[in-house]
């Protein structure tokens, strides 16, 4: 193979390649590749400087799907040549000019938001060297810092003994792993006979992340294998509703084997109580999985990773740092607690594919090998902008980072005190999360008690919304409940 390489590399001379190969494949000159570059990252730095300029910069320059196709020629054209590199500039401009900014200091709308240059900087060189992190062989650098960033989020939830974990697309895997784990330590004979003919049930709050019942669907147990249960007035699961929905499910001969505790939920920002949760998860012998995608972030802080109490009881926790830490997308973890070993993942999820996985006999590289850890075969390495923020920013950066983002809720909270009959505070938040009503002056001599006036509010808020999206003011996320009794809620 290496003579016919060689061969086909001389016929072809410096810019050959195998025959198969197109001529826009070729290899670039140093000239080619420096001009490309050198425009590329003019064109990214000018974007990342225009999200600074609150006053002429909009969060979006929306259009309507109709609209941005008559704009922007999306088409993959059959059977037609490439424009080659002169060509792409039109298209990075044209789809750099209409993207949301979501480095904007007004891009409220998702958990996630800002610009870390760190991870930025990790993201492109991540894409540079183009590696698959499911072998040492072929990511050895990357390999080792995997296992690095995954013991040092173990370490800040309390576990400093080895144990398990690995880096996810996204906070959904994490959390189908902890489902996974769970299921396989309450069926362990489940991935050769199935589920079979338990009834297995998982129990959540009604707030919790939609993935828990997207788990169960996946898991062929169904949806109604979820039971919600109930929470309090600040939205946080209630343990002894918990214990009542076990207790039920085992007089009718279920088998309760995943409860999963939220800290800091979507929309409200609820912290669940965990100690409580899990003496009742311990007494049943059931799998405690911890959501922290959103939350998971003041454990960097001294003062508000009181929010999380009892998380190192966990047999699992979902962590993204994409989210509070600020890192660029996607940056998502499942950690696993000591007691279930250093292989817990890799005994739930591997199919030992011996084309793949063939660690040499002078060195075994096996504990190295992450992707039978993991559902993806080929994995894109999230690894190197993780652990280079971090070496960038060290745990005093992120304890900053998580400690302004609170001041921040606090201003806002004066803010909206200052002005009681514009903005109705439902209560003092937990987390970062800050929920409101903006009342319009027309409204604003309703009663609270009013059904009417909620309705109005529903509608009043999504017309507001949409009118700053359309004017590129701004992105917030709306979550509206138009006939829900709120004033006993209200912060006076």
């Amino acid at each position: 193979f290496i003579v016919w390489l060689g061969t086909t590399m001389e016929e072809h001379g410096d810019n050959g390649q195998p025959l198969f190969c197109h001529e826009t494949y070729r290899r670039r000159t140093p000239e080619e590749l420096h001009q490309i570059f050198t425009e590329l990252a003019e064109r990214s730095i000018t974007y990342l400087l225009g999200n600074e300029d609150r006053t002429h910069t909009p969060v979006i320059e929306f259009l309507t799907p109709k609209e941005l196709l008559e704009v922007f020629d999306l088409e993959l054209a059959k059977g037609t040549d490439g424009d080659g590199f002169h060509g792409i500039w039109q298209h990075i401009e044209k789809c750099m000019k209409y993207s949301v900014r979501t480095g904007h200091p007004r891009f409220l709308n998702q958990l996630w938001a800002g610009t870390d240059v760190a991870s930025m900087i990790g993201e492109i060189i991540t894409t540079v060297t183009n590696a698959s992190t499911y072998t040492y062989e072929v990511a050895p650098v990357y390999s080792l810092m995997e296992l690095e960033v995954i013991r040092k989020m173990r370490s800040m939830v309390g576990w400093e003994e080895p144990g398990d974990g690995v880096l996810c697309p996204g906070g959904a895997y994490s959390n189908f792993y902890g489902m996974l784990m769970a299921r396989q330590k309450a069926v362990p004979d489940v991935r050769k006979k199935g589920n079979g003919t338990v009834s297995l049930t998982a129990y959540t709050s009604k707030h919790a992340h939609y993935t828990i019942k997207r788990g169960t669907f996946l898991m062929g147990m169904g949806m109604d294998a979820v039971r919600y249960v109930e929470v309090d007035s600040e939205g946080r699961m209630i343990p002894e509703a918990l214990e009542r929905a076990i207790q039920t499910d085992k007089k009718n001969g279920c088998l309760p084997f995943f409860v999963n505790a939220t800290s800091q939920t979507t929309v409200l920002g609820a912290f669940d109580p965990l100690h409580p949760i899990a003496d009742i998860c311990a007494k049943h012998d059931i799998w405690l999985h911890c959501d922290a995608a959103w939350g998971g972030g003041v454990l960097a802080s001294p003062t508000y990773c009181r929010l999380m109490d009892g998380v190192e009881r966990c047999d699992s926790v979902c962590w993204c740092l994409h989210k509070m830490i600020g890192l660029q997308q996607q940056a998502s973890a499942v950690l696993v607690h000591p007691r279930h070993g250093s292989n817990v993942l890799k005994n739930c999820n591997a199919s030992n594919a011996d084309y793949l996985f063939h660690a040499p006999e002078d060195h075994d590289e096996t504990p190295y090998d992450l992707g039978d850890k993991t559902l993806n075969c080929g994995r894109r390495q999230d690894a190197f902008k993780c652990w280079l923020s971090w070496k960038v920013h060290g745990d005093l950066g992120y304890k900053a980072r998580v400690e302004r983002a609170f001041e921040n809720r606090d201003y806002f909270l004066k803010q909206l005190r200052r002005h009681p009959d514009a903005f109705w505070l439902l209560w003092q938040p937990q987390g970062l999360n800050t929920c409101f009503w903006y009342i319009p002056p027309r409204l604003r001599t309703m009663d609270r008690e009013d059904r009417d006036l909620w309705k109005k509010l529903g509608v009043a808020t999504a017309q507001i919304r949409r009118k700053m999206q359309l004017r590129g003011k701004c992105l917030v996320c709306v979550y509206v409940q138009m006939y829900v009794q709120m004033s006993d809620r209200m912060i006076q």
